[in-house]
């Protein structure tokens, strides 16, 4: 049995059809921000009632969580009417129940496409939805950048993409945060963790740490 999940629910009428592949926007459910949503993970729970009646779920409808508005894109396979009345029904992360994980690494010894970390195995279910790196000691030889990415059995994650550069990391303490991760970022606890490092230009000096958030979850009953 899963834990039980939360969600807010936020209502809309459409004002001009919207073909399937299509997209309408919404505001976030009253007091409810991005950051409810772990700011941009597009969580597969969510579905959507339209006209009080047609349910779609999973695949059938995606969600993108901007700065103030919910981006919402029709999978059905039919057009969505003007007129309807769309009920939205949008999983919040769920609970509190983190654990994160710290890798540091010397940005000189990143020399070209490599693992910065290989086959690390943090042994909890969940979902990662944070990737960032924290610089310990500034990088000041200009126009340096490597690229890093999070893998879960050499499989990439969709988003979680640091692109770090010289001015990324120029300041102890700067945070150079990965893009939002929207799929591909269920993790089981028997499966690894790796950071791979591509597009290398590479540093001369500086470090930092790593740092990859896992929400923990309850797995599936089998």
């Amino acid at each position: 049995m899963r834990n039980t999940e939360l969600f807010a629910t936020v209502s809309t009428v459409l004002t001009a059809d919207v073909a399937n592949a299509g997209t309408f926007t919404v505001g976030y459910p009253t007091g409810y921000v991005q950051g409810n949503f772990t700011a941009g993970l597009n969580r597969s729970g969510s579905y959507m009632v339209v006209n009080g009646n047609d349910k779609y779920t999973g695949s059938q409808l995606s969600l993108a969580f901007g700065a103030s508005l919910i981006t919402v894109t029709n999978s059905t396979g039919v057009t969505l009417t003007a007129g309807s009345t769309v009920v939205l029904q949008v999983e919040v992360a769920d609970g509190n129940d983190i654990v994160s994980f710290q890798f540091p690494v010397n940005l000189a010894s990143v020399t070209g496409t490599q693992d910065v970390v290989t086959g690390f195995r943090p042994g909890v279910d969940g979902e990662i939805e944070d990737f960032c790196f924290v610089t310990n000691v500034p990088a000041t030889t200009a126009a340096k950048l490597a690229s890093f990415n999070v893998e879960i059995n050499n499989a990439n994650l969709a988003g979680g993409l640091i692109a770090l550069t010289t001015v990324a990391a120029n300041t102890m303490g700067k945070v150079a945060q990965g893009t939002d991760i929207t799929a591909a970022n269920t993790i089981k606890r028997s499966d690894a963790l790796s950071i791979e490092a591509s597009a290398v230009t590479a540093f001369v000096e500086g470090s930092g740490t790593f740092y990859v958030r896992i929400r923990r979850t309850v797995p599936d009953a089998t």
